[in-house]
């Protein structure tokens, strides 16, 4: 009669534990991956000033494939994108940011300040004027987390439970976008 217990607690156990699996894979089978993508990606070392987050250029230059270069006499910094790198340019698309790098003005037919700073990204330009989304340092300037995440059609946003701050995918009509 024991014996008979046993095999019976045995195959509840293994029905339960087959039951939960079940439960487990049923209910993970219908979440969908999370479009946003952590900050780290681009750069493992965001710059902190005045309790913002910034993306060194370099980094932002390696990260779509390529490299940088800054002009202090423009006050230009140049990227040319290349084939690889986690981050990918979408020609034409930086256009659509007008001065001060925001959407909601045309680039076209508006000048932008002079004294602004220009992020060039495969040959388009974008003026940035506004001093929290560029911080100037004197070998590799630095764009905000906040305009980083505006060229990829979004904002960024700082996930508690992660401890990260992670951006949005981009797409085919945002400047650039992740691979």
């Amino acid at each position: 009669m024991k014996l008979w217990n046993f095999r019976c607690a045995a195959y509840l156990v293994v029905v339960v534990a087959v039951a939960s699996l079940l439960a487990v894979v049923t209910a993970t089978a219908g979440i969908e991956p999370s479009p946003w993508r952590p900050a780290s990606l681009v750069t493992p070392n965001l710059v902190t000033h005045n309790g913002l987050p910034f993306v060194p250029l370099s980094e932002l230059a390696r990260a779509l494939g390529g490299t940088g270069r800054y002009d202090p006499v423009r006050n230009r910094y140049e990227i040319q994108p290349g084939p690889t790198g986690v981050l990918l340019f979408n020609p034409g698309m930086l256009s659509m940011l007008g001065p001060g790098g925001d959407p909601e003005h045309l680039a076209h037919g508006q000048a932008a300040n002079q004294n602004a700073f220009k992020l060039g990204i495969g040959g388009q330009d974008v003026s940035i004027d506004e001093q929290e989304r560029v911080m100037l340092r004197p070998a590799d300037p630095a764009i905000s987390l906040k305009f980083l995440a505006r060229l990829l059609g979004g904002q960024a946003r700082f996930d508690s439970g992660k401890g990260m701050w992670v951006l949005p995918p981009g797409g085919p009509g945002s400047p650039i976008r992740f691979r």
